[in-house]
């Protein structure tokens, strides 16, 4: 597991794979996202689109739609008059385009377009699963269906004709059930295209990475897989040490190797609580957990602080975690982290209290390499605007 740095400016979207989430496999095949919010547009030539004016793109939508809606109107009427009937209002009404779809559709099409960036980590999902991914390229506009066969059957193959896309790099799909319950609500807007919003964006990155560093701050999230009633004496025997990794961490930091690794503990004890009196811990719970569920921790302080924490944090587990590069630990300091971690776990009993509420650093749903931008390799084009005619297109 590696600690990755995250960067607060990256945004979290969520991309509906069609109703009924039928274009899911063409977007994970074909490493895209896409919209058809602009199908009906005009574009005369095919390539990258960075910027749309919103009253352009409405203005072309409303035209378009419009006259569409016309000739169904028109058709209708003709072959029930056809018939010797003749059409109620509401009824020459019921296909009726209104302004609010319209401003739906141009909403999230200029999100695409101008919000989202490369970088940004963008998520799409079917009822029993979810891919993740990190955006790759600019919005660009490309007519070619993209196909995928189906083995419902005979073999029968699937277009997608969706217009409007961005390339994206995709991990494995995980299960929907993987996602802790405090998230899942963050998932249930019904648009095409939404952000996950800023309450929930800290715990989705915790699902996202398990570890990580964001500012002056190590968020960890422990995973607790025991179903049945969990002992309070365990669940708080199994924080206290926790907790007492960031008082070892501190004296590391501070170069402090003072350690009586005979009398480890109880040295530990008196100055572990005195510390605490003073308030001199950043360790927060964020969220409390059910059962089976998450605890959620943060704790603050300079890099060397957080990334001597998180390296005596996963000793505990026997989890290997690879420290960032930018950060030096002295090999005075690796020693004193496995010695320090080997007798809390012995004589604190930890793995003891950590097998009895079943606990286990929550292991990460999306890799932490740096992503490189996709080179397109398409000219940037301009949005059609409705010519005097009313008609779009140049």
């Amino acid at each position: 597991m590696k600690i990755c740095k995250i960067d607060p400016n990256v945004n979290h979207w969520v991309v509906r794979p069609g109703n009924g989430a039928k274009y899911l496999e063409h977007f994970k095949s074909h490493n895209i996202i896409a919209l058809g919010h602009m199908d009906e547009i005009n574009f005369p030539e095919t390539g990258i689109l960075k910027e749309v004016d919103s009253s352009d793109l409405a203005n072309a939508l409303t035209k378009i739609l419009k006259d569409a809606e016309q000739k169904v109107i028109s058709a209708k009427k003709a072959e029930m008059e056809a018939k010797g009937f003749m059409l109620t209002e509401d009824e020459l009404n019921a296909t009726e385009i209104t302004a609010s779809h319209i401003n739906s559709r141009v909403s999230q099409a200029c999100r695409f377009i101008h919000e989202m960036k490369i970088g940004d980590v963008v998520i799409t999902l079917n009822k029993n699963q979810v891919l993740v991914g990190t955006i790759v390229s600019d919005s660009y506009i490309e007519d070619d269906e993209l196909i995928v066969f189906t083995s419902e059957g005979n073999a029968s193959k699937r277009t997608l004709s969706y217009q409007l896309r961005r390339k994206v790099h995709w991990e494995n799909l995980t299960q929907r059930r993987s996602i802790p319950d405090p998230i899942k609500p963050s998932l249930n807007a019904k648009q095409a295209l939404f952000s996950i919003g800023s309450n929930h964006k800290e715990l989705f990155s915790h699902w996202l990475y398990s570890m990580f560093i964001q500012g002056d701050t190590l968020h960890f999230s422990t995973k607790i897989d025991e179903a049945k009633k969990i002992g309070q004496f365990s669940v708080t025997e199994f924080q206290r040490i926790i907790q007492q990794l960031e008082f070892v961490a501190i004296k590391l930091e501070n170069n402090d190797f003072d350690f009586d690794y005979d009398n480890l503990l109880s040295e530990l004890y008196g100055q572990y609580f005195d510390t605490g009196v003073e308030e001199g811990y950043t360790l927060t719970t964020k969220n409390s957990f059910l059962s089976p569920g998450n605890i959620w921790n943060e704790v603050s302080g300079s890099q060397l602080k957080l990334t001597l924490y998180s390296l005596l944090l996963a000793s505990m587990f026997s989890t290997n975690v690879i420290a960032s590069e930018d950060i030096n630990i002295t090999s005075e300091q690796h020693e004193a982290i496995i010695k320090v971690a080997m007798i809390l776990k012995d004589e604190g009993k930890f793995d003891l209290f950590k097998t009895k509420i079943a606990a286990s650093l929550d292991k990460p749903n999306k890799s932490t390499e740096k992503r490189e931008a996709k080179d397109l390799n398409k000219k940037v084009i301009i949005f059609p605007k409705l010519n005097e005619k009313g008609d779009t297109g140049i």
